[in-house]
């Protein structure tokens, strides 16, 4: 888990990022650390590099940890890309953030409003068995009585997309949210935008992206 509370320096929360993405890319560490500026932020890494704590391919702009073993080559590969949404956020938004098991990757508390989100990797490769496995961690995990609701679900459910083009396909699977990343600059695009309410949606509900 990733806590923020305000007590550790940027060389540990650096650290605890990489120790639990385990792959990540510089620009990504630079985005979650951007309050403290981009030399900082480097000279933290390089620091960590020296320490052998991280390897730190400065070519290449990938960071991998050295304290701990790499997920699987398509684990890895989610998960990286889940990270660029959590790096847009930034540290100073983010609370606490965890890893989730699979099909999922990351949940998250956001500071101000204590707001719970979390994220799902739709890969094109196999969406309707991610699809299929979401829909049934869900439900397992919201208390039912005589099939209804024992207590609200309070987490926003959100699917990141690998293009705009999956999104009708991923509406099949009821998420709160859908978001895809710019290609040029990796910023994620919310669908609604996250200053927007959530609203029941039916499943055959057509929605879009208004962003190109």
């Amino acid at each position: 888990m990733y806590t923020v509370t305000g007590k550790e320096f940027l060389i540990d929360k650096i650290l605890n990022v990489v120790n639990m993405i385990r792959t990540v890319k510089e620009e990504q560490i630079f985005r979650m650390f951007r309050l403290y500026g981009t030399s900082t932020v480097e000279h933290q890494l390089t620091a960590l590099a020296c320490a052998h704590k991280i390897n730190y391919n400065r070519e290449t702009g990938i960071i991998t940890s050295r304290m701990q073993p790499p997920w699987s080559a398509g684990a890895q590969e989610m998960l990286t890309y889940a990270f660029w949404v959590l790096a847009a956020f930034g540290d100073d938004r983010i609370d606490s953030f965890w890893l989730k098991e699979s099909p999922s990757q990351l949940l998250w508390i956001e500071r101000d409003n204590q707001t719970i989100r979390d994220l799902t990797v739709m890969h094109f490769s196999n969406m309707a068995g991610i699809g299929y496995l979401w829909l049934a961690n869900r439900d397992s995990c919201i208390p039912k009585k005589g099939g209804k609701l024992v207590v609200p679900d309070i987490c926003e459910h959100i699917a990141l997309l690998y293009a705009k083009s999956d999104l009708k396909e991923a509406q099949k699977y009821e998420f709160d949210r859908y978001c895809v990343l710019d290609k040029e600059t990796y910023e994620p695009i919310f669908i609604p935008d996250l200053k927007q309410p959530v609203l029941p949606r039916k499943r055959d509900e057509d929605v879009t992206f208004n962003a190109d």
